[in-house]
């Protein structure tokens, strides 16, 4: 039988854009691949070397998706077992799908606000109505003025780029926050992982300007108004970078790749 779950794709690119202050800018590549990279110099994004260390909790996850999708899933007389088995994993991935969907939803939302867009916000689901203004509500007492909004910028120091959900100053300190939305439940504590901090601690260096305050703000899409704040300790940031360096330096060497900092290209 012929392989049919297929490995993911690429992963993410950016080239590098025009400087800002010490930085730069970082401009999407879409449809790009390894092949690419090296050719056009495009730098692997956060998310995508993180990716090269194992998530357990995730994979635990997909491997629930794919076992409820294979026993719910209700046969078609005559059907090949290839197509059955191809429908089973586009049932499993339904979910994952419809949470990226909505975590797009809500970054959209603090991105028109942050801009000073007008939101009809009744217009939206009421787990996004109540979390926007808890965390609207949040932002406002904290005093937080935005400065970067979903911005991408290149670390060509270390050789990678990052896309940020907000960066500004928070409570009279430089800031930088991230949102993430997830499915809880009632009375259970939200859990807050190593690659939040790490993520934030990458994307933190690739900023133009020093960040003292590194935040994770949780959404709930199952409990309509739940909204969990972390602000990450000096120590778990520096922990995070130790540990984001070493995956990039794992990441170069498994892709066979070499980043000449001084050059801005691949050697």
């Amino acid at each position: 039988m012929a392989a049919i779950i297929k490995p993911s794709s690429g992963g993410h690119w950016y080239g590098i854009g025009e400087a800002v202050g010490t930085g730069h800018f970082a401009i999407p590549e879409y449809d790009k691949n390894l092949r690419h990279a090296r050719k056009e110099m495009l730098l692997p994004s956060v998310t995508t070397i993180d990716k090269i260390m194992a998530n357990y909790q995730l994979t635990a996850w997909k491997q629930e998706q794919l076992l409820l999708a294979a026993l719910t899933l209700p046969e078609i007389e005559g059907e090949a077992l290839d197509d059955r088995i191809k429908r089973i994993i586009e049932d499993s991935e339904k979910h994952s799908k419809e949470a990226a969907e909505k975590g797009d939803i809500f970054h959209s939302l603090m991105e028109r606000y942050a801009k000073g867009q007008s939101i009809d916000i009744t217009a939206y689901d009421e787990w996004i109505q109540k979390g926007f203004e808890k965390v609207t509500g949040w932002m406002k007492e904290q005093g937080c003025i935005p400065q970067y909004v979903e911005q991408g910028f290149a670390c060509v120091d270390y050789g990678y780029a990052c896309r940020i959900d907000w960066a500004g100053v928070c409570g009279g300190w430089p800031a930088l926050i991230d949102y993430k939305t997830q499915g809880t439940k009632q009375n259970r504590a939200v859990v807050f992982y190593d690659s939040n901090a790490r993520q934030l601690a990458a994307n933190a260096m690739a900023i133009p300007h020093e960040i003292k305050r590194h935040i994770n703000i949780i959404i709930s899409t199952t409990e309509p108004g739940r909204v969990e704040i972390k602000e990450w300790s000096d120590e778990d940031i520096k922990h995070g970078w130790k540990m984001f360096y070493h995956l990039l330096n794992l990441f170069m060497l498994s892709k066979n790749l070499e980043w000449d900092a001084e050059g801005r290209r691949y050697v």
